[in-house]
């Protein structure tokens, strides 16, 4: 954001001329049309070691880093062997942000979030960016140990922790979004840490508990009220929507300091507010009780769905398809779209393979292949 032609805007931005991109290094990239990207080279295996800084003028500790290798990532692994970066990993400060088409907008992930909250995945996508904000500099590391063959690009597709919650977002003019993730009756107080600098649109949403700015808020069972933070780059009209899970909550209500109205967020799913670059930051906030959790059981499908024949690969089903190897680097992912799908085998070597299959419903299907 800023002004483009502005340098000062732009101050964190390091323009590179790299020939060879730097294994574990994130790299910004604009482009103006939709774009198949494709990388030659080597694959990443293997222990490997990036530097990290607390420097920066406007995002001071911040650094982007990439998932180096061809299989996810988990970023649970990754933070315990990096613990030396943050301050107090046992107070969830460790957590990543990622840049989220699908929310318009950048999400935060924090170890033991709840299914249905609209944050990052514990698994990170192989080559994919990720944002870290370090306390202190030196090493990232990355190796084997982290490579998962269980990941998913999703988190939701695993079975998480299921307390209440309250997803909210914030919506600019232009539809873009900032996120902030609520979780009430938990067993101690955590979160992440809000992204402050990154943004897509003219809004920023988060909580403030406790002298710290989250974007995802685990609050214990003894509290019952929040402040919501809000900052505006423009003077415009902003939505604010909700959607809660998990729970039955017969008590949430949103309190506008500025215009003096208190909204029951049980019989309603968004607010329209104008806002000003000068208004103060707690304009809202929030007071909530919930009962009856729900528990939360992922629906999976464990059956044969693929089948070799005449030296093709026959898939039976819709969805998100990936063949991964015993290393757990995925080889192949594609969007199938027709009931049954002949895929080929020319660029597969002898051996054992495992076939996974997302669909549109978000249920899971794995099964062992031997070619």
């Amino acid at each position: 954001y800023g002004d483009p032609s502005n340098p000062a805007d732009h101050a964190q931005i390091v323009y590179s001329n790299e020939s060879n991109l730097t294994p574990g290094k994130g790299y910004l990239l604009a482009i103006d049309k939709e774009t198949f990207l494709q990388s030659y080279g080597m694959l990443n295996h293997g222990k490997l070691g990036l530097s990290v800084t607390t420097e920066g003028a406007h995002l001071k500790g911040y650094n982007l880093l990439g998932n180096p290798y061809q299989s996810y990532l988990d970023f649970d692994r990754f933070a315990e062997a990096n613990a030396s970066l943050w301050d107090d990993a046992t107070n969830y400060s460790y957590s990543y942000i990622l840049l989220d088409e699908d929310q318009k907008g950048y999400v935060s992930y924090v170890a033991g979030t709840s299914s249905g909250a609209k944050a990052a995945p514990r698994y990170i996508n192989m080559h994919q960016g990720f944002f870290i904000i370090a306390d202190h500099a030196g090493t990232a590391v990355f190796d084997d140990d982290m490579r998962s063959l269980d990941g998913t690009p999703d988190f939701r597709y695993e079975q998480q922790p299921a307390y209440p919650l309250v997803n909210l977002m914030v919506t600019d003019y232009n539809g873009n979004r900032d996120n902030l993730v609520v979780e009430i009756n938990r067993p101690t107080l955590g979160g992440a840490r809000k992204a402050m600098g990154l943004k897509t649109g003219h809004a920023s949403l988060y909580a403030h508990h406790e002298d710290t700015d989250y974007a995802i808020l685990f609050l214990p069972e003894e509290k019952h009220e929040v402040a919501l933070r809000f900052e505006a780059d423009a003077d415009e009209v902003f939505t604010l929507s909700w959607e809660t899970q998990n729970g039955d909550f017969h008590n949430l209500y949103l309190v506008d300091n500025i215009a003096g109205v208190e909204i029951d967020m049980t019989a309603r799913n968004e607010y329209v507010f104008r806002a000003s670059t000068t208004d103060y930051k707690s304009r809202f906030k929030m007071r909530f009780d919930a009962t009856d959790v729900e528990e939360y059981e992922p629906e999976t499908e464990n059956q044969d769905f693929a089948f070799v024949s005449y030296g093709q690969l026959v898939v039976n089903g819709k969805g998100i398809f990936e063949i991964v190897d015993m290393q757990g680097r995925v080889l192949l992912q594609t969007h199938l779209t027709s009931e049954q799908n002949n895929l080929s085998l020319n660029n597969l070597s002898h051996g054992i393979y495992i076939l996974r299959m997302v669909n549109d419903s978000k249920n899971v299907r794995q099964q062992k292949i031997v070619l």
